[in-house]
């Protein structure tokens, strides 16, 4: 999606990317002379500026998100291969009957970018996926990484306790979403400001209200964070639907998932505005029995607070 959130590395870079072999020095310029160049709307995660093995995309519409190795890798490649095959076999420990699991999983798919299998390049492994900012002109993105705990309790006590020191760093702990990444198209100047990962994490609760009420007033004069936000439309409702959508799953437990929400910069009108809003980062995504609170409670501060900025 030219952006692939915040890729799982929340309290995993020391884990890296799947290889098969060493990928090289030079891989950025390597990809470009093969025909895919680095994910321009990238916003946060594994970023070729930060020396990590950055996502990719190419003209076809694609999206290449690095695997990571281990058991995080395993379980988003799993995550997306079910969604994919959303009529797959239940397992018989599951509370709820094979349809109804297919049919909630097809109620997901809506939320979560198009999964076109895996692919070997480079020594490297990548997800393939649809990049979700194509077709747009000035595409206005945010990384907000949900939940008022990022970590699951089967992890690591080091882990955890590592998971615990950030969040208490942060407006995870406080809000229950933090800010991961975002950049916002300016009319007047003709460019993007993007947010860095070194800004992200200086966010305090109340310059995380200032900056969602930066993104989501539109640079264009005659649209406003109404416009963006509120409607049939705009982002709170679609927040409203999945959470719905968690308050009825027993299958899944997203620590450390994000949302990934774009709108077009260069609307002048509303229906010009390709709002949407994308479920991302299944590296933590466990199997679960009970409701997802933690996941919900983050959705619903979130709703909470965009109402409040608009």
């Amino acid at each position: 999606m030219g952006m692939m959130g915040s890729g799982g590395t929340e309290g995993g870079r020391g884990e890296g990317v799947a290889t098969t072999t060493s990928p090289g020095p030079s891989a950025e310029e390597r990809w470009t002379s093969s025909g895919f160049t680095a994910a321009p709307h990238q916003i946060a995660g594994h970023l070729f500026e930060y020396g990590k093995v950055g996502s990719l995309v190419c003209e076809e519409g694609y999206f290449y998100k690095p695997l990571q190795v281990g058991s995080r890798g395993v379980r988003e490649r799993a995550f997306y291969e079910r969604l994919k095959d959303c009529e797959e076999s239940c397992e018989e420990s599951c509370e709820e009957s094979c349809e109804d699991t297919a049919l909630l999983l097809q109620d997901l798919s809506g939320f979560v970018p198009t999964f076109f299998g895996v692919l070997e390049m480079g020594g490297l492994t990548y997800m393939k996926m649809e990049d979700v900012t194509k077709g747009y002109e000035r595409p206005c993105i945010i990384d907000i990484k949900i939940g008022y705990q990022t970590w699951a309790p089967s992890e690591t006590e080091s882990h955890i306790a590592k998971c615990q020191r950030k969040d208490k760093a942060t407006t995870t702990s406080k809000l229950g979403f933090k800010i991961c990444g975002m950049q916002v198209f300016s009319n007047e100047s003709d460019a993007y400001w993007r947010a860095t990962k070194e800004w992200c994490k200086t966010l305090d609760v109340a310059s995380v209200k200032e900056s969602l009420a930066q993104f989501f007033g539109h640079p264009s004069g005659s649209l406003t964070a109404e416009n963006v936000c509120l409607g049939p439309s705009g982002i709170v409702p679609k927040i409203e639907r999945l959470a719905r959508w968690c308050e009825k799953q027993r299958l899944y437990q997203f620590y450390s998932a994000s949302l990934l929400i774009l709108y077009e910069g260069n609307a002048k009108t509303v229906g010009d505005l390709r709002i949407d809003l994308k479920l991302i980062d299944f590296a933590h995504a466990h199997k679960a029995r009970a409701r997802d609170d933690n996941f919900i409670s983050g959705l619903v501060s979130l709703k909470k607070t965009i109402t409040q900025i608009v």
